[in-house]
């Protein structure tokens, strides 16, 4: 029950903005190494139906920006 206060928290502290909606990726920041490759969790959450658009930017090191849309 603790944890199911908590996330409802967690959750309320990220809609607190009254756009509908926020993604939350996991892990926002990190380091990759050559070759290498990482999964990146992004979860949506709501508080209003309907479709949302928006774009995931991804920045690694030096290189042009890439938006991913989600």
């Amino acid at each position: 029950k603790v944890e199911a206060k908590a996330h409802e928290a967690f959750v309320s502290s990220l809609l607190t903005h009254g756009k509908g909606a926020a993604f939350h990726v996991l892990p926002d920041s990190g380091l990759l190494g050559p070759f290498e490759t990482r999964t990146v969790e992004v979860t949506a959450y709501t508080d209003m139906w309907g479709e949302y658009k928006d774009n995931l930017v991804c920045k690694v090191g030096d290189l042009e920006p890439v938006r991913l849309p989600v």
